[in-house]
C-alpha cells in the first residue's frame, strides 16, 4: 500500500493533511486526505476482532510513518459505533448534537 503512494508524495509537497477514522463494530478504517486538494493519499482498513485500541494504534503507526516528516497540521475526524472509545482515550473531543 505504501510504496503506490510514494510517487504521488514525492510529486508534490503535501503538508496540511485530513484523517478520518471509522471505529466500527468490526473494523477499522482510516483515510488521510489532502487538505487543499481533497486528493485520497492513504487509506486502509482491518478486522480489529475485538481488539479496537491496537489496530487503530497500528493504523495510526503507518499514516506516521508515511506522513510524520512533511506533516505540518493534521485534522482529525472519529466516528462509528466505537467513536467514544476514541474519543475517551485521546484528547480528541467528541462532537456532541444539539
Amino acid at each position: 500500500m505504501l510504496e503506490s503512494i510514494e510517487p504521488m508524495l514525492n510529486a508534490a509537497v503535501h503538508t496540511r493533511f485530513i484523517l478520518g477514522i471509522d471505529v466500527g463494530s468490526t473494523t477499522v478504517k482510516a483515510v488521510v486526505v489532502d487538505a487543499t486538494s481533497r486528493q485520497i493519499l492513504w487509506s486502509d482498513y482491518q478486522r480489529h476482532e475485538t481488539r479496537q485500541a491496537e489496530k487503530t494504534h497500528e493504523l495510526l503507526q503507518a499514516i506516521e510513518a508515511a506522513f510524520g516528516d512533511r506533516c505540518e497540521e493534521m485534522r482529525a475526524f472519529v466516528t462509528g459505533s466505537h467513536h467514544w472509545w476514541f474519543c475517551s482515550t485521546t484528547m480528541l473531543a467528541p462532537h456532541r448534537r444539539s
